[in-house]
């Protein structure tokens, strides 16, 4: 596994897809647009499993990581997001904690007000 920079999350996304990797303080904020027909729970799930599978969580500097699907633009809230410790993601990946622990522990939101990085995201 590799640790989690901007570069190895944007190596995961096809270049013109709208996938944001916002790093303030503590805390992780990863943002990726969905299509219209898509389901933003479903979307963020499989994204908690991918950062999980893919990416080393034993010595991340970050408290918290922010997950965030979104439609259409930022301004709507239209999106679902998970907030998770990486304390709790390295005991997952450690097998000290299952999914279903990681998921207890979570927080989930829908209706987030991005209003703070909407500059940075584009449409």
């Amino acid at each position: 596994m590799q640790p989690l920079t901007a570069e190895t999350f944007h190596a995961r996304f096809e270049e013109e897809q709208a996938a944001y990797y916002v790093e303030e303080g503590g805390t992780l904020l990863l943002l990726v647009r969905a299509k219209e027909g898509a389901d933003e729970a479903e979307v963020v799930g499989r994204l908690l499993v991918l950062l999980a599978a893919a990416y080393d969580f034993g010595c991340d500097p970050r408290e918290m990581v922010l997950l965030v699907c979104y439609k259409g633009v930022i301004a709507e809230k239209r999106n679902v997001g998970i907030l998770v410790k990486t304390a709790d993601l390295a005991l997952l990946q450690s097998g000290k904690m299952d999914i279903d622990g990681l998921t207890e522990r979570a927080l989930y939101r829908t209706g987030i007000s991005l209003k703070s990085v909407e500059h940075l995201v584009g449409k």
